[in-house]
């Protein structure tokens, strides 16, 4: 998406065109692209790749020894207390049950 947004854009602003494709990965893909430490994701002017600000790209990663203080992650991180995992098989396949504990 990035790469055949690139293509139609020259001449406008950054986050212009960021905006714009976060709206489409939004519609067409039905999800939300974010970083969870605050970041923000930066595409190359090519289209052939994206950046965060806070973890890098896939060819160059980069990794905090811990989220980011008042994160969404590190928020989690406090208020977990443990999982479970429980494995079921039966007739008609697996069954998952995942239990998430939270403070």
């Amino acid at each position: 998406m990035a790469r055949a947004l690139s293509a139609k854009t020259s001449g406008r602003a950054d986050s212009e065109i960021d905006r714009e494709l976060h709206r489409f990965a939004d519609q067409f893909q039905g999800v939300h692209f974010f970083c969870p430490e605050g970041g923000r994701y930066v595409v190359a002017a090519d289209g052939k790749a994206v950046t965060c600000s806070v973890h890098g790209s896939a060819l160059a990663p980069r990794q905090l020894l811990a989220p980011a203080g008042e994160s969404s992650t590190d928020k989690l991180l406090r208020d977990f207390t443990g999982m479970t995992v429980t494995l079921t098989f039966l007739e008609d396949g697996l069954h998952v049950t995942v239990s998430i504990g939270r403070k």
